[in-house]
């Protein structure tokens, strides 16, 4: 599964090329460089770099341009190649795509290197593991006692799933069975390969998780970490949303003017606007944990 990078990689000798002259020739002002920019930044986000022509209504949104200029900029300059499968016309970027290549090579080879590291790391406490077991042998046919036998035995397998629990942070187990399905919802969205046989590639990645597959346990602990960036910013946007909705204070509500957030200390300022004669500014300070009380302050738009 290829890490997609959140920055265009282009050489700037791009902008010498006869098709972006044409380009630029053709829609004044750089818009048409600004659409070829925002199309590149919209295949980013597609983990196999390719785009979907169901796409473009949204994409020419976004971008505050008409789908026919959208289209022209796709098919009339060979900056991008079209193919065509099940789902129909498809799009993506050859100069893109070549352009991401050495640092595609980048990450290749530091997963190979961590992936080494893990792997030297799990057979160095592996062999930690059966000296340890040996010695305990040893002390316990020594002394023949069998509660020194039961004893050793214990604290034997205390000490393996110590080890077992540190090889890894993100370890799969049966109390996570309820994220697998989400989890493997995630892993299609991010692999650039078809799947043949999804049921068949499902239990593959379900199996390998409960065997503690490494390049399998680092998808997940991919997915993971993820999820927790994904809740984090879900919860900062609920901190901006309160922007320009009123608040009550002092006994009155007031306009909340402007939101600043402090991700370091955990806090975020509101300033808030009242008229009475003239302007009145106060600024709130809250800490991330009292959000839903500010919330329950916030005051309700009345529905249609």
């Amino acid at each position: 599964m290829k890490k997609i990078p959140n920055f265009i990689p282009l050489q700037t000798a791009l902008i010498d090329d006869i098709r972006i002259k044409r380009l630029n020739k053709d829609h004044l002002n750089c818009s048409g460089l600004g659409i070829l920019i925002g199309l590149y930044f919209y295949l980013l986000k597609n983990p196999n770099l390719t785009c979907s022509y169901n796409e473009i209504d949204i994409i020419a949104d976004e971008l505050k341009a008409s789908i026919p200029i959208i289209v022209t900029v796709i098919e009339r300059y060979n900056l991008f190649e079209i193919i065509k499968d099940t789902d129909g016309n498809k799009f993506f970027s050859p100069i893109l795509n070549n352009s991401l290549e050495p640092y595609f090579e980048i990450c290749e080879t530091n997963k190979i290197r961590s992936d080494l590291a893990t792997l030297k790391r799990k057979q160095k406490k592996q062999q930690q593991l059966k000296e340890l077991k040996n010695l305990l042998s040893v002390e316990s046919s020594r002394l023949n006692l069998p509660n020194i036998i039961e004893y050793n035995i214990i604290k034997s397998n205390v000490i393996e799933k110590k080890i077992s629990s540190s090889s890894s942070s993100n370890n799969f187990s049966y109390e996570n069975e309820k994220e697998f399905e989400e989890f493997f919802n995630w892993l299609k969205g991010n692999i650039v390969e078809p799947i043949k046989n999804e049921r068949y590639y499902k239990n593959t990645i379900h199996k390998n998780l409960i065997n503690g597959d490494i390049k399998t346990l680092e998808n997940w602990g991919n997915f993971l970490a993820y999820k927790k960036e994904d809740r984090k910013k879900a919860f900062i946007r609920r901190i901006q949303n309160l922007e320009c909705k009123q608040i009550f204070y002092l006994d009155c509500y007031r306009y909340i003017l402007k939101i600043e957030i402090n991700e370091n200390s955990k806090e975020f300022k509101i300033t808030t606007s009242y008229f009475d004669d003239k302007e009145i500014n106060h600024i709130i300070t809250c800490k991330f944990s009292q959000l839903e009380e500010i919330e329950k302050l916030i005051k309700k738009e009345s529905s249609s």
